[in-house]
């Protein structure tokens, strides 16, 4: 398990997948699901967990569930979530930290839910606003639309949207179209433009920010310390947007949740004219009024840029 462990440590999930062929044991089925998530191959991880779901709860029940959220996530399938977060639900108490898990799925299914909508949902209406402009500055744009926030490109399409990603001027249209990418796994190098800046990636190396597990931190931080529903729904999907337009780069930089999840707060009780507790944030994670300010401005900034170059 020490070395199953160092491995994924490592980002070595292949060898992990390797390692653990043909073992029923607990520990090494959840490595292996996990590194099949890591993988971008929800499908596989869902067959593990799922097919193995009471000796894994009984063994490790939050990373069970986490798992399966994610892998459920992953697959834009929140139906599905909706009915393992009830499963879930219906077995014996275990621990109090079992039970705050549990009880805040539904809320965070729904929030994970309402995001991967909203990042389909400007093309959509874009799409309505140019019907008239030439094919080849639309092609992307009809791409999108025809799929719809639960479509999946096969091989073919995935060569076109690479083909068509260097030239999209429009950022939020380029970043959904990597996103698709990114979830069937698309193997070959593509190029993609964000504002000034060129990357060159591999997209199935890359993370779906709905799944990439600093995100999810930050989304159940947020869920946990705001008070309001309502401020918690928006700050996610401010939060999942934020990540969206931060691709292929991580959302999240090295000791910045915390720092992002007042922000997101920040925003949302100023968006819906309501109020958020930051001062015990603050006191908590030794945070400055400044640094929230100035980090609510720069996610802001970025957004409002999500849109031609």
């Amino acid at each position: 398990m020490d070395n199953l462990s160092s491995l994924f440590d490592k980002g070595q999930y292949q060898a992990v997948i390797d390692l653990t062929t043909g073992s029923s044991e607990p520990s090494d089925l959840l490595y292996r699901a996990s590194a099949y998530l890591a993988l971008n191959k929800p499908e596989e991880a869902l067959d593990i967990l799922s097919s193995n779901r009471e000796r894994l709860y009984a063994f490790r029940p939050v990373a069970t569930i986490k798992g399966t959220m994610g892998a459920r996530y992953a697959l834009n399938d929140y139906t599905g979530a909706l009915l393992d977060a009830q499963w879930f639900a219906d077995q014996p108490y275990v621990s109090q930290e079992v039970e705050e898990v549990l009880r805040e799925l539904p809320k965070q299914i729904k929030e994970m839910e309402e995001a991967n909508k909203k990042a389909f949902l400007l093309p959509k209406q874009k799409a309505k606003k140019e019907e008239k402009k030439e094919q080849d500055e639309q092609s992307l744009l009809s791409i999108i639309t025809r799929l719809g926030p639960t479509g999946s490109p096969d091989e073919g399409l995935c060569r076109k949207i690479a083909s068509l990603l260097p030239d999209e001027k429009d950022r939020q249209i380029a970043a959904v179209g990597l996103l698709l990418l990114i979830q069937s796994g698309y193997p070959n190098l593509v190029e993609y433009k964000k504002g000034s800046k060129i990357f060159r990636v591999v997209p199935k190396d890359l993370t779906i920010p709905m799944f990439d597990k600093d995100c999810l931190y930050v989304t159940e931080a947020i869920s946990k310390d705001a008070s309001d529903p309502g401020i918690a729904r928006f700050a996610n999907t401010y939060f999942m947007t934020y990540a969206l337009a931060m691709m292929p780069e991580k959302a999240v930089g090295p000791g910045e949740s915390r720092l992002l999840e007042a922000a997101m707060l920040k925003i949302a009780a100023e968006a819906l004219k309501s109020s958020v507790d930051l001062e015990a944030l603050k006191a908590r994670y030794s945070l400055s009024e400044q640094e929230i300010t100035d980090k609510a401005n720069e996610v802001n900034q970025l957004l409002s840029m999500m849109g031609n170059d």
